[in-house]
């Protein structure tokens, strides 16, 4: 995935910040032209906490205006990668195969030459490829392979479940007694 040229930058700022909080830095964002916004994920075994981001934020926030990285005025976001979690490397993949994916691509794929985005479900990870299983393929049919240079966004996408229709029932309203006239 090609980055904004004060990608490196951010990232090397950003990185002892957050190490330093105990937390891991899952990727960074930077989004847009004029006011960007700039998203830094962050994560940790328990979960990062609001107070852990804010906390964060304050601190980079002040290291980003001291470096100056970003010329103009910029919004800064600080938070857990979500439910619905980007990826920024192909290694964080491997620990989701068998878990609903959205691809986008850069450029269609051979075997797809008018598609660029795909649903499914990711079947491996090797090398620097992804393999996955699009929802509207057919059933016997084999993996999309994609390489991940031609990967423009990539994410989990959370399934919530279905809730049962057939749990228990309510019961039925009692009858309101009849007024005499």
């Amino acid at each position: 995935m090609v980055h904004n040229p004060a990608h490196a930058a951010i990232t090397a700022l950003a990185l002892p910040l957050v190490e330093a909080a105990g937390l891991e830095l899952w990727g960074v964002e930077l989004l847009g032209e004029g006011r960007p916004i700039l998203r830094v994920y962050v994560e940790s075994p328990s979960g990062a906490t609001i107070e852990e981001c804010a906390k964060l934020s304050r601190q980079l926030g002040l290291a980003l205006d001291v470096e100056d990285i970003i010329p103009s005025a910029y919004i800064l976001e600080v938070s857990s990668p979500g439910l619905s979690r980007p990826f920024f490397h192909l290694e964080q993949l491997s620990a989701y195969v068998g878990q609903a994916v959205e691809i986008t691509l850069r450029e269609p794929l051979p075997e797809f030459p008018r598609r660029k985005k795909f649903f499914g479900r990711l079947s491996d990870v090797s090398g620097d490829t992804l393999a996955m299983l699009p929802d509207d393929a057919a059933p016997d049919a084999p993996p999309v392979l994609i390489n991940w240079d031609n990967v423009r966004k990539a994410q989990l996408v959370h399934i919530f479940p279905q809730k049962s229709k057939g749990g228990p029932k309510k019961a039925p309203a009692p009858h309101a007694p009849k007024l005499e006239e």
